[in-house]
């Protein structure tokens, strides 16, 4: 077994190791100020999308193609409903065949509604994910564009998602990167509320899953 003078002089050794590292570092980087402080920045991607425009704009092109798609899917809604309800009404004057037959319609139109329903969301959901991933590489871009051109030697992640536990309001340049990413694409200063994701509605599943039965 290692004895504990040993294990300690393995300890101070690493933390030596590590200052010399962090010197190293600090000499290469050239201090913010005269007095050999670093310039540091804080982020908080949540407040960013909340003000940038695009997003805004993004989501609302979005929801405008949920809403044409939408209107299709409740046509379908309507003709089950309708079917169903005929199909009620006549039921018992119907041939064993006949009865058959129109049961088979409402159960296939219901399967179209539900395939139609689950492609139109996973169409919806990829266009989302690739729009978001071009916003936060643009976000990015403005980053490390701000922290180059303004001398900033790390900027860090706020907001509970990683880097920063704790910071100062005054390192929080996230107002400084929304003002960059909106003046990019000609956008006024007012801040932008963020969008719920569009999500088609199922306003059919209920009526149309009694055509099962």
């Amino acid at each position: 077994m290692r004895s504990i003078t040993a294990v300690f002089a393995n300890a101070c050794l690493a933390v030596l190791l590590l200052a010399c590292s962090n010197a190293a570092v600090a000499e290469d980087a050239k201090p913010a100020t005269s007095s050999g402080q670093y310039k540091i920045g804080v982020i908080n991607r949540k407040l960013i999308l909340d003000g940038y425009k695009k997003v805004k704009a993004e989501y609302a092109k979005l929801q405008g193609e949920v809403e044409s798609r939408q209107s299709k899917i409740d046509e379908l809604s309507k003709k089950i409903d309708d079917a169903k309800k005929t199909y009620e009404a006549e039921k018992d004057k119907l041939a064993p065949a006949d009865r058959a037959e129109k049961e088979t319609a409402i159960q296939n139109d219901y399967r179209d509604y539900q395939t139609k329903l689950a492609s139109n969301q996973a169409d919806i959901d990829t266009k989302e994910k690739t729009m978001m991933k071009a916003v936060f590489a643009e976000i990015d871009e403005v980053v490390n564009k701000i922290g180059e051109d303004e001398g900033y030697h790390i900027i860090l992640e706020g907001g509970g998602r990683t880097g920063a536990v704790y910071f100062s309001p005054t390192i929080d340049i996230s107002q400084k990167i929304v003002d960059a990413l909106n003046s990019k694409m000609g956008a006024s200063a007012e801040p932008a509320k963020a969008q719920e994701k569009p999500k088609p509605q199922d306003k059919a599943a209920a009526k149309a899953e009694k055509s099962k039965k």
